[in-house]
């Protein structure tokens, strides 16, 4: 019967019985209607009683007999009157307790899916690229807003026909007013539309990922289950929202009860205040309007039908926690009694007038802090953290600034000698003159289109990993720059803050009279950029992804312009399918196309090339070396492939502990750094923990070539220098085949200096001066002498 019909089963069905022989008589009741239980037991005892008496009209007869008195006394009516009201107060709290406990779970529910694509397209650069495009940030949230809340009303529509079916027992009148009603709950719905996406908007920036986002949101205890894979901390994280979110609603809805009888000022007063704040929140406003917008509905429904119904009501103490149905019990006489029902909207403490004024004032004001949260929140960062630049190059106040920030080791390594550069030194010198404008017009020598000066970053608490140290260079119109390092020097820190996607502490950017910390939105439209990770939607296509960036940049889409892009990086054949299908070097070719679109002055490519394969990625670099020539644009670059640096880029930098260690040209840098050949010998794997075998080989080596030096040995491959040498190649073979033959090497090689062996040996000097700090530090702990070895020279003791 409860899978046909579930409401006649729950409304309609009182109780009934069963008799077989394996289980005998078994009777049933219905719990949802009172004294069912008594009733099924008196009718099948009846039933006995005739059958046994074979009279057709046996029945019981019941009396009461009393002990006491035949007149009652005040008290025991008094506790009768107690029992009826305690009765009453059940009836009408228990609808309230669980309206307070599933409402806001249907609220949160129907909201929090929202906060997925703000964190999504946040973590994943989504947000930032369109943000360089330059679209406005409120614009953002205004469109972002508004697709939302059409998918709202849609579920908004789905709850009408769900609260009808379970209130069609109280809401028994006239079709016109259930309309209204039905009218009233979608309004309603409306509202907490408009109050709590911009709730959850703002609450987006607290994640960065758009799963965790969503359960903490949501009343996670009905879906825990399907969080059992997440960690213990964000379990018991998202079980402390959701009791705390409960508890708050409960305690409010026994505060409004039982409100008016406190007769303590301080307590009421406090319960006053309690109740106004929780009209703060979306979810506690939507659940109490709601309720209230129901409970009047069905005094109005008992109002509007009259008859026995409503004198039963109104004999009863039911009325006393019901103002509507009372006030239409005083004028029951009355022809126009509903007129003195409470509207669900008149200005009543017992209607939800309030309740919608306050989720229409939040809706505004929430997104106007959305707003400025936006806008501010990096400003407010750069305030709350930044430095003077006095305090990054005063001696004693840079010394202060890293004990604070770094340890004692990073203040010992301050406090050896670090000799700069001559050419970082003149970069830096060609900044001060680009800022203050006094940079010299000298013929043949490009203008900086881009500055960058004196760039400050650091992340953790208390800022204390610094990742920035007063970074600075130029690019010049039409030039490559590529800014080199390991992992971890601050070259995505650098780009970033170049994007704007972070400011930094201390320092600042140029193009032309635009300024990175000032006019970010007039700087980031001067750019192009490629992340390092790809910034695309996975369920756009390729063509929507390229037509929706050109109309974010103005840019006119044709077939051929279109075309064109995709013939360039190889997209044509893939170009109808979803982002998400494409591998890891097709995503890095749409990005890169992306990041190219509408010639931008700047482009920015974080390593641009992983996971493009070799014959597209020389593809790729072609065409960027043929727009950079035609269009006269500059880049800057970073990757870990060397080769594609050293084919593209005009100088070059290498970025280390924060700041640039050297700049320069290719020819620069091997005239200062790379001087003469690298000779790399590598010994058999059973012969590279053997010291005296490895002793004898670098005493060969530098008895066969005259001043060449050590300067790795690791694992059995030994690497030589040899800055100056008078020897054709041919010579330098012989001797180097004679070794071979005389020790049994493995292999040898005698090669020019190399950009990557110009880096690594930059990045050697690094870990270098971080060995020296250590060790220093280590001294001066144990107060006893130590020699501190340079980290190039031999372990095997030489």
């Amino acid at each position: 019967m409860a899978s046909d019909h579930l409401f006649n089963y729950v409304f309609n069905t009182h109780f009934g019985y069963q008799m077989t022989k394996a289980t005998g008589t078994v009777l049933w009741y219905n719990g949802q209607i009172q004294h069912t239980a008594p009733l099924v037991l008196t009718a099948y005892n009846r039933a006995r009683l005739r059958n046994i008496t074979k009279s057709a009209d046996a029945d019981f007869s019941f009396g009461v007999v009393s002990a006491a008195p035949a007149n009652v006394s005040s008290s025991s009516s008094k506790s009768e009157s107690e029992l009826i009201r305690s009765q009453n107060t059940y009836r009408e709290v228990l609808p309230k307790v669980l309206r307070s406990i599933f409402l806001p779970l249907v609220s949160s529910l129907m909201c929090s899916n929202f906060v997925l694509f703000p964190i999504a397209e946040r973590a994943l650069l989504v947000k930032h690229l369109h943000l360089l495009t330059g679209l406005s940030p409120s614009l953002y949230w205004i469109l972002n807003f508004v697709f939302d809340f059409l998918f709202y009303i849609v579920t908004a529509l789905c709850i009408l026909p769900t609260l009808w079916f379970f209130q069609a027992g109280t809401l028994t009148y006239v079709c016109a007013y259930l309309c209204v009603v039905a009218g009233l709950i979608f309004a309603l719905n409306l509202l907490h539309g408009y109050a709590a996406l911009p709730c959850i908007y703002l609450a987006s920036f607290l994640f960065d990922n758009p799963g965790h986002g969503f359960s903490t949101l949501a009343v996670v205890t009905v879906v825990e289950r399907a969080c059992a894979d997440r960690s213990i901390d964000d379990q018991a994280r998202m079980r402390r929202i959701s009791r705390a979110a409960s508890v708050g609603c409960l305690g409010e809805v026994f505060m409004e009860h039982y409100a008016h009888e406190v007769n303590n000022a301080v307590v009421s007063y406090v319960i006053g205040t309690a109740r106004k704040v929780t009209r703060l929140l979306p979810s506690c406003s939507y659940a109490r309007a709601m309720t209230k917008i129901l409970q009047l509905a069905a005094e109005s429904s008992v109002c509007h039908v009259g008859g026995i119904e409503l004198e039963s009501q109104c004999n009863s103490k039911v009325t006393d926690t019901k103002l509507s149905l009372k006030q239409c019990c005083e004028h029951m006489n009355s022809p126009n009694r509903t007129a003195y029902l409470i509207h669900p909207f008149d200005k009543n403490m017992y209607s939800a007038y309030y309740e919608v004024i306050g989720l229409s004032f939040q809706g505004a004001a929430v997104f106007v802090m959305l707003l400025i949260v936006e806008s501010m929140l990096k400003v407010w960062e750069r305030e709350l953290t930044s430095l003077d630049d006095e305090a990054y190059t005063s001696p004693q106040s840079s010394q202060q600034a890293t004990m604070m920030t770094r340890g004692l080791a990073q203040n010992m390594k301050n406090k050896g000698a670090h000799l700069e550069d001559t050419e970082v030194q003149a970069e830096n010198n060609v900044v001060e003159d680009a800022v203050t404008g006094k940079l010299p017009a000298v013929p043949g020598l490009m203008w900086p289109v881009m500055v960058v000066r004196r760039l400050h970053r650091s992340y953790g608490i208390f800022e204390s990993n610094v990742v920035l140290r007063g970074l600075g260079f130029t690019v010049r119109r039409g030039e490559c720059f590529g800014l080199l390092g390991a992992n971890g020097t601050g070259k995505t820190t650098t780009f970033r803050i170049l994007t704007g996607e972070i400011l930094p502490h201390s320092g600042n950017a140029f193009i032309g009279t635009s300024s990175i910390v000032e006019d970010t939105v007039q700087f980031q439209q001067h750019l192009g950029y490629c992340p390092q990770r790809d910034g695309l939607l996975d369920m756009l296509t390729g063509v929507e992804t390229l037509t929706l960036f050109t109309r974010l940049k103005g840019i006119t889409m044709t077939s051929n312009y279109l075309n064109t892009l995709l013939q360039v990086y190889r997209l044509e054949d893939i170009a109808d399918q979803l982002v998400g299908t494409y591998s890891a070097g097709s995503r890095r070719k749409l990005s890169l196309c992306i990041s190219m679109m509408g010639t931008p002055q700047v482009l920015l490519l974080d390593e641009p090339y992983v996971g493009v394969a070799p014959m597209a990625r020389r593809r790729v670099v072609n065409y960027i070396s043929a727009l950079q020539r035609v269009a006269n644009i500059s880049v800057v670059l970073t990757s870990h492939s060397l080769t594609d640096v050293e084919f593209l880029c005009n100088r070059m930098a290498v970025l280390g502990d924060g700041q640039l260690q050297c700049l320069g040209s290719l020819p620069q840098l091997k005239a200062k750094f790379g001087k003469g050949y690298t000779i790399t010998v590598k010994t058999y794997p059973d012969r590279k923990n053997d010291e005296v075998y490895q002793r004898q080989v670098i005493y060969s080596v530098w008895a066969a070539f005259q001043g060449s030096e050590l300067v790795h040995s690791y694992e059995g491959v030994l690497e030589f220098r040899i800055s100056w040498v008078r020897m054709p190649w041919s010579k330098m073979f012989i001797l180097m085949a004679r070794i071979k033959k005389q020790f049994k090497l493995l292999d040898f090689y005698i090669a020019d200096t190399s950009l990557e062996q110009i880096f690594l040996s930059v990045s050697r000097k690094e870990a270098s001066d971080a060995a020296t700090a250590a060790a220093l530090q280590q001294q001066q702990e144990q107060q006893k002498p130590l020699a501190v070895h340079h980290i190039m020279a031999s372990a095997l003791g030489i």
